[in-house]
């Protein structure tokens, strides 16, 4: 039984971040999500693309100087707290400024009277909660929904900011667990959508790019997804019941598991003590609010 179980969350549902991060490794999802860990402050990436977030569907509704003001409302003092060349409200109206000039092509459509809204959530977001058949109910909360321009298809729409645009980027989105996670829901909530629409932002300091991608998502894919999604959900209900979370050593760094650099896992140093809690003192514990945990009662 690992230690410091008093400060674990017992999971009321599963998202595809948690699924993923259990499929990485057991002890950091009981670090990440169930004692909601994180470091000591937020990321400017973070933070500039959650911003970003909340103005790209305002961009697309009432154009760029509202969604520009979203961006500023969001971000607040970030300027002057990061100091981040690349960062910054100056970098953000040139991104937003080609968002909405490059032509796109969907159609942004308002989200279904049959999907539960969020109270001061974006009218275009889609919050979800669903039974896949599994232990625990699967939830999230996703961009949007649009119409392909030429054929009419419903797809799910998903706004990204990053540092990089290629063909690397876009491939990560082939078999994504999140990609397939909100297919399944939406198909569950009797949406007949075809796959995802990744709307992609540059963040850079002199360029601004966009590029939009479909991703189509299969009924082979589905059933892979539900498969894996049902069998990680049991055993995190295992793990809570017996209090024991293993570790994944190939999950610890990038070399492990790929075989390539890359960052390591932020709670290295944790797995390296025989009591964690001895050093919770290097992170702080998030209070954020779910806006999802409101659609539990009553929703399945």
């Amino acid at each position: 039984m690992i230690e410091g179980l008093e400060h674990y969350n017992k999971r009321k549902y599963m998202s595809c971040s948690s699924l993923a991060t259990c499929g990485r490794c057991m002890r950091r999802f009981f670090f990440r999500h169930g004692c909601r860990l994180g470091s000591g402050e937020t990321h400017p990436a973070l933070k500039f693309g959650s911003s970003a977030d909340k103005a790209f569907g305002i961009c697309l509704r009432e154009g760029l100087e509202l969604g520009f003001k979203s961006f500023l409302d969001a971000w607040g003092e970030g300027d002057e707290e990061y100091q981040d060349k690349k960062r910054n409200r100056q970098v953000a109206y040139k991104m937003l400024e080609r968002f909405v000039s490059n032509p796109k092509p969907y159609k942004l459509v308002d989200t279904p009277d049959e999907v539960k809204k969020i109270k001061g959530r974006s009218s275009s977001e889609i919050p979800f909660m669903v039974d896949i058949g599994a232990l625990l109910p699967f939830g999230g909360l996703i961009d949007g929904l649009c119409v392909h321009v030429e054929t009419g298809e419903l797809w799910i729409l998903e706004f990204k900011t990053t540092s990089q645009l290629g063909s690397w980027y876009f491939n990560a989105f082939n078999l994504s667990t999140q990609a397939i996670g909100y297919v399944v829901a939406l198909k569950i909530l009797g949406l007949d959508v075809k796959g995802v629409m990744v709307d992609a932002n540059l963040v850079a300091k002199t360029k601004s790019d966009n590029v939009v991608v479909p991703v189509t998502v299969t009924d082979v894919q589905v059933e892979m997804w539900l498969r894996w999604a049902r069998e990680t959900i049991d055993k995190v209900v295992k793990s809570e019941t017996t209090g024991d979370f293993p570790q994944n050593l190939s999950g610890c760094n990038s070399y492990n598991a790929f075989a390539q650099q890359g960052f390591p896992c932020d709670y290295t140093d944790l797995c390296k003590v025989s009591n964690w809690t001895s050093l919770m003192e290097m992170f702080r514990i998030s209070e954020r609010q779910d806006p999802l945990e409101e659609m539990l009662e009553g929703a399945l």
